[in-house]
């Protein structure tokens, strides 16, 4: 009788796979196939559950002091020798970019590095500088910068422009379908709106913002730094790979890393994978 394998997508969001092996899950459900649970309390799955724990461009928007725990966490649900597979931006890379840019004086490629790099960490207002930075490039039709664009954070890059076609109403729809809590959050952001506009102005600007939680990155990671957290929770044969690689057996994440045989979120990306001892 052949082995039934299991595996856990984390934090998910509209990238999952529905198929009987893969268990997917997030902070809400927008199909059948995404279990719902507030993952940074604790995982819902009995302890040595899955062959593999997938996590793409998650781990950078947990809070520094819950970063432990939610690696733990993994390691309690895997299988012995289960692997987890870990995606995030390379702090690394964009640094090393930046400075070769910077060094070619081909500084509107180092500014966007910049803003892909701090933006994210620092926005208070929806899409923040580097929405802006991409508008102005696309609206201009700056050939070079698109594709740089392209190349750094994936094919999809522009697809939010796209969308733009739609109208209002289909923008709404499309955003319920996917998330049902769209209409509550509207509302309270309506209502801390409303609460704001009663107080300084220069208070707003640096305590308040409007940009989803999703959007915020809490930390960035390089290699060693990811590696140093791994070992802690217990973690073995740490390595970094790549996007259409992995040392697992059987190459199983080509529909959550690949997009037009390209990683689907660009050269930025550190890929790292370890297993449980």
């Amino acid at each position: 009788m052949s082995r039934l394998y299991n595996f856990l997508n984390i934090a998910c969001g509209d990238k999952f796979i529905e198929d009987s092996s893969w268990t997917n899950v997030d902070f809400t459900s927008h199909s059948p196939s995404i279990k719902k649970a507030n993952i940074l309390d604790g995982l819902p799955y009995d302890d040595n559950s899955f062959d593999v724990v997938y996590s793409s461009h998650f781990i950078e928007h947990i809070p520094e002091g819950k970063i432990e725990f939610f690696f733990n966490d993994i390691y309690r649900i895997l299988k012995p020798q289960g692997l987890i597979r870990l995606v995030t931006p390379d702090l690394e890379f964009l640094n090393n970019e930046y400075k070769i840019n910077y060094d070619k004086k081909a500084f509107k490629k180092a500014n966007f590095i910049t803003s892909l790099t701090i933006d994210q960490c620092v926005r208070s207002v929806p899409g923040g500088k580097l929405k802006k930075d991409m508008d102005n490039f696309y609206n201009s039709n700056d050939i070079e910068m698109i594709d740089y664009i392209k190349l750094l954070i994936g094919p999809e890059a522009f697809e939010y422009i796209d969308s733009n076609d739609n109208t209002f109403i289909e923008k709404v729809f499309s955003r319920i379908k996917k998330d049902p809590r769209f209409i509550f959050n509207i509302l309270v952001m309506i209502r801390v709106k409303i609460f704001s506009f009663f107080l300084p102005k220069s208070f707003r600007e640096l305590n308040l913002s409007s940009a989803s939680i999703g959007e915020k990155h809490m930390w960035l990671y390089d290699f060693n730094s990811i590696s140093e957290l791994l070992k802690n929770s217990s973690f073995i044969d740490i390595k970094r790979t790549n996007f259409n690689e992995s040392n697992y057996h059987n190459y199983i994440f080509s529909k959550l890393d690949i997009k037009n045989s390209l990683p689907r979120k660009g050269i930025h990306q550190l890929f790292v994978e370890a297993m449980k001892n």
